[in-house]
């Protein structure tokens, strides 16, 4: 065999081989991809299916300056609820120059919290007529500019709940 021969076949070799070993780096590398966007996928899906997405801890009053920093997220924060027990209901905290409407949100709600909630609101007089609620309340803040209701917040979970009677208030025959 010439020596031109041995070298075209030792390139041929050498060139299959680069390529048997190209071809599984590159496998392996497209399947740790595969797996690592699986696995993300799934995180991201978990978090949401079970409410546990990022909160954004935030005050009442920072909400109503900056809405619309706070616009499609979930948030965390303490207030009093206030509500004339038939059409009207408020979260409000001191020193803030507006509230948040509470809604209840339509998917990742805990149910048990805003049967609480809904509870203490029907305890003696309607609404907060006769008490006082406090709590923290968790959801997805919508900011709605144009709208007569400018600020929800779509309750998914309520914390932390205290019902105090206000002063002087009389308790009602139940």
């Amino acid at each position: 065999m010439s020596s031109m021969a041995t070298l075209a076949t030792t390139s041929r070799n050498s060139a299959l081989h680069c390529g048997v070993i190209c071809y599984m780096a590159i496998s392996i590398h497209f399947h740790v991809a595969l797996f690592l966007v699986a696995v993300y996928a799934l995180s991201g899906a978990t978090r949401q299916l079970f409410g546990a997405e990022d909160v954004m801890a935030a005050t009442l009053c920072a909400i109503v300056k900056d809405p619309s920093h706070f616009n499609g997220r979930r948030v965390r924060f303490s207030a009093a609820l206030e509500s004339d027990g038939i059409h009207n209901s408020v979260l409000i905290s001191s020193g803030c120059k507006a509230g948040i409407a509470p809604y209840p949100a339509e998917k990742n709600q805990n149910t048990s919290e805003l049967g609480a909630l809904d509870s203490a609101l029907e305890k003696g007089m309607a609404g907060t007529l006769d008490k006082s609620i406090k709590a923290v309340f968790v959801g997805v803040f919508e900011f709605r500019p144009q709208a007569r209701v400018q600020r929800i917040l779509h309750i998914q979970r309520v914390l932390s709940l205290t019902v105090t009677p206000k002063e002087g208030a009389q308790p009602s025959p139940q």
